[in-house]
């Protein structure tokens, strides 16, 4: 079971992913199953998942391949020696078949609320479409722009209609919705002043690749807006594999990595880059994989262990009264707290002359982790 599809299924961004989601683990004898599932690459178990079982090799650490070798770590050690060139072809393989057909994006337009606006916020939701945090985050940003006397455009995009059905297409549709709207943002928005991107699970790709190609289409064509990214339980790099980062592996070793999952990674390698300020609430141990390590280019808050999280409802509508049913709505429900936790805490700050004021990198630096307890 690939990442990819992992998050096809386990991707909580509302109550129809959800259910599909506790089906397909219900269904499933025992977490055994999902074990021996696990930790292949390319088809192949590895060595030491062969010999260590799927749950060692998720908790075991292996070889440290050179940064410049390595494409992402993973918990079982990974191959022994580099794989990039290998990994290159079938990503380019990979590639080529999208490009046989890709998708029609055609009715990716930006909102008319948008445009020749001064400030906006835009949110993404994951692959279950809009939901509760999402709808809370949009209201709160809109009751804290409230509070300090400013009005600016703050709203989720509905890019449900663009999910693809194949998992092995997700992340490069997502980051075709985004580019086409970050260059409808640099068209259509040329004022701008300030721009907040918001992207949680699968649609942290589109919010990232909307902000790279606003500021890109932005260049050579005078000011831009301060852009800040914010990015919630997205799909990450995969779990490195030292000691000091060992604590954020969570699930991430019940997973196979095949072409999609390597592209995958390699554009979420890259989040953040092109933001002014580009920050990461990650929860390390939900059941969705590949979303437990802290992103590079980012400031992470691990939200794990927030104090808060204990009265975080449950999706779906609370507790059902099958201990097992909400034992997993509880594990999966966490890949949404996160936002739900951006939500809570966010707060509108102005400068000197009353304009939105983001974060800064030079006080909360990339690659590092706050730890919120």
């Amino acid at each position: 079971l690939t990442p990819a599809r992992w998050i096809a299924l386990g991707d909580m961004g509302g109550p129809r992913s959800g259910a599909r989601c506790l089906h397909w683990l219900l269904l499933s004898s025992s977490f055994r199953s999902v074990a021996a599932l696990s930790v292949r690459w390319d088809g192949h178990l590895s060595r030491r998942a062969a010999a260590w079982g799927g749950l060692a090799a998720a908790t075991c650490s292996g070889p440290v391949l050179p940064a410049s070798a390595r494409i992402f770590t993973w918990p079982g050690g990974g191959p022994a020696v580099s794989d990039t060139e290998r990994s290159d072809l079938l990503v380019d393989k990979l590639e080529r078949k999208y490009l046989l057909n890709p998708a029609d994006l055609s009715g990716v337009t930006l909102p008319a609320g948008l445009r020749n606006q001064k400030d906006a916020v835009l949110i993404f939701h994951g692959r279950g479409g809009e939901d509760r945090e999402t709808d809370d985050l949009r209201s709160a940003m809109r009751a804290s722009d409230a509070s300090v006397g400013i009005s600016r455009f703050v709203d989720c995009f509905n890019w449900e209609q663009w999910i693809d059905q194949d998992p092995t297409r997700l992340s490069r549709v997502a980051q075709d919705v985004g580019a086409r709207l970050g260059r409808a943002l640099a068209d259509e928005a040329p004022g701008l002043r300030s721009l907040h991107v918001i992207g949680t699970s699968a649609g942290g790709f589109v919010a990232n690749q909307c902000v790279s190609d606003y500021v890109a289409a932005r260049q050579g064509r005078g000011s831009r807006a301060l852009v800040r990214l914010s990015l919630t339980d997205p799909f990450t790099s995969g779990p490195p594999d030292d000691e000091v980062q060992r604590g954020l592996r969570g699930l991430d070793g019940f997973a196979s990595i095949d072409a999609s999952t390597i592209a995958a990674a390699r554009r979420a390698e890259q989040f953040g880059r092109d933001a002014d300020f580009a920050e990461h609430f990650v929860n390390t141990d939900d059941l969705v994989p590949y979303t437990s390590t802290p992103l590079p280019l980012c400031f992470c808050y691990d939200v794990t262990a927030a104090a808060e999280r204990a009265t975080f409802p449950l999706p779906g509508g609370g507790r059902s009264g099958k201990p097992a049913k909400d034992l997993l709505l509880r594990a999966l429900g966490y890949h949404n707290w996160p936002m739900g936790y951006l939500a809570r805490h966010y707060e509108t700050v102005l400068d000197a002359k009353g304009r939105i004021r983001h974060p800064s990198h030079d006080q909360l630096p990339r690659g590092a982790v706050e730890r919120v307890t």
